[in-house]
């Protein structure tokens, strides 16, 4: 996919999500992720069996070929009862029958999605989508303030996801309401989550690279920011470096790239009741694409965890969501004299006794600044706030905690109103998402 132009930022009048290179969607409303309404009699292919010689179930798009995914002809009549019965047997599958059926027939275009949304049809969705929507909520509001000192932001209850026009942004020609490459590379990874129901660092990187060179799942279309380490990475990763090796591994590669995106293995783990080592695994994996120091992975595997606690329990205060993950880490981990891990668990665990939370690109700084701004927090937008007032890396600052607080006070029944303590809906009709990302959101409702 091509980058695409800037959406033209509209001041007053009406306002919604904005996808580019479409027309204006909310992503509340009730057609943001519908499916399309057509009206064709389904027929099936008598020639293909329900069963192939493999014992994999044929999929809807081959049984029935003159019926495109979403129309009327899939709720009523055969080609219902097939869809029933395809669902049925999808779920009653374990992962590596699963694995082998979307291998064995791939989701033609128009069906991407397809599989996982018939593998959770019928769960509740829960925060899930709250927490991804809350960390693009948050790195859009932080996008203006980046690099401003602390001095130099407004006061908390001053900040907005709309400034005045005497307010002077850190990049004057992007619109409000746009995802930086945090919540990029965050949908990248949701993406790849959601179709392999596992990590698959080749997939991964190669979207890496997708987002990078063609805008893809990039806010507004235009790549205007990338880490240098990621940067690096990517640029390692088309030379070949397997996507395991590309990471940077020296001290000074410990900047937050990796862990501003690192949520979706949470909200992935969580559904489909990944253990607490499965969690670690895919969060540290997903780090070493990009970043592949230690201090990093263990990071990203912390935040995964503690997520996923939050998910569990929204009501649990974050500081003890924290204890408990520093806890499985530990065990996981081992004695820190055997492993570079382990020593680095105790790093950041002692971090917060000698340092000040500064909201600044180094990855402990990050993670301790968003636990104190959830901390001192009572609600969605007094957590973000309370992120971007640190300055400097303001918008992964605000990803990072914003992701937690979605989690935390965003649930579906409050996900676009008005109330004290929920993500609002004002700020989430800013959000400037491309299709492909409004699709893999729309799969966790």
């Amino acid at each position: 996919m091509s980058a695409r132009a800037w959406r033209p930022e509209t001041e007053g009048g009406e306002q919604g999500m904005m996808v580019s290179g479409n027309h204006p969607r909310r992503l509340g409303s009730a057609n943001a992720f519908s499916m399309t309404m057509t009206t064709i009699e389904p027929f099936p292919n008598p020639e293909i069996p329900d069963v192939d010689d493999f014992g994999i179930m044929v999929p809807p798009w081959i049984k029935f070929p003159n019926l495109p995914f979403g129309s009327m002809g899939w709720r009523m009549g055969s080609g219902e009862y097939y869809w029933d019965q395809y669902r049925r047997w999808y779920q009653s599958q374990d992962k590596t029958s699963r694995r082998a059926a979307r291998t064995r027939y791939p989701e033609p275009e128009g069906w991407r999605g397809f599989y996982f949304g018939l593998r959770w049809m019928g769960a509740h969705p829960g925060p899930y989508r709250a927490g991804v929507v809350g960390a693009l909520v948050g790195d859009a509001l932080g996008v203006p303030f980046e690099f401003k000192r602390p001095e130099d932001i407004p006061r908390e209850h001053e900040i907005d996801m709309v400034m005045p026009a005497s307010f002077v942004k850190a990049r004057s020609a992007i619109p409000y309401g746009t995802c930086s490459d945090d919540g990029a590379q965050l949908l990248c990874l949701l993406e790849v989550l959601q179709e392999e129901e596992e990590f698959e660092p080749g997939r991964f990187s190669a979207l890496l690279i997708k987002w990078l060179r063609e805008g893809y799942h990039q806010s507004g279309g235009l790549v205007f920011d990338c880490g240098g380490q990621t940067a690096l990475a990517i640029k390692r990763l088309e030379e070949g470096i397997a996507p395991l090796e590309a990471g940077g591994t020296d001290k000074m590669s410990n900047g937050n790239g990796s862990l501003m995106r690192t949520l979706p293995v949470a909200i992935i783990g969580h559904l489909c009741d990944w253990s607490a080592r499965d969690i670690v695994a895919v969060a540290q994996a997903q780090s070493r694409v990009t970043h592949g120091h230690p201090i990093s992975q263990v990071c990203c595997a912390l935040y995964s965890l503690i997520a996923t606690s939050l998910l569990d329990d929204p009501a649990m205060p974050v500081k003890e969501c924290y204890r408990r993950s520093f806890a499985e880490l530990a065990e996981i981990y081992g004695k820190p004299e055997l492993t570079e891990h382990a020593k680095a668990l105790l790093l950041i665990d002692d971090f917060p006794k000698t340092n000040f939370r500064r909201g600044s690109g180094y990855v402990i700084d990050t993670l301790w600044t968003a636990i104190d701004c959830m901390e001192k927090s009572a609600s969605y937008a007094s957590a973000v706030k309370a992120a971007v007032s640190y300055g400097n890396d303001t918008d992964t600052t605000a990803c990072v905690t914003g992701g937690l607080a979605g989690i935390k006070y965003g649930d579906d029944r409050c996900l676009y109103s008005e109330g004290n303590t929920c993500i609002p809906g004002s700020w989430v009709s800013r959000l400037i998402l491309q299709p492909e990302s409004v699709r893999v959101i729309g799969l966790l409702s």
